[in-house]
């Protein structure tokens, strides 16, 4: 029953965001009615070094789950593209014990 409540303000949110930019509205002002569970797709510019300082600190356990989740997937994307660094940072940070 929440489920479809939540759907349904969704799909009402969206189709007010449509019908602000059909009048005019810039983008970046008519999200003003969209949730803020709604997702956001950008683009990230990362180095190599800040980006295994995120994965290193968003994967602990000690980080909240949802953002745990997303590192987990960055981390996937990152093993596949720079897979020498990547597993040297694996071995020498991410399988290392912390008290080490």
């Amino acid at each position: 029953k929440l489920q479809k409540k939540l759907e349904a303000f969704y799909e009402e949110a969206h189709r007010l965001y449509e019908e602000f930019l059909a009048e005019g509205v810039a983008k970046e002002q008519a999200r003003i009615v969209l949730p803020l569970s709604l997702y956001t797709q950008f683009y990230w510019a990362v180095n190599a070094r800040s980006l295994m300082n995120f994965i290193k600190l968003r994967t602990d356990e000690h980080a909240q789950y949802e953002i745990r989740v997303y590192a987990d997937t960055i981390a996937e994307i990152f093993r596949q593209k720079m897979p020498w660094t990547y597993d040297a940072f694996k071995k020498r940070v991410l399988d290392v014990p912390q008290n080490a």
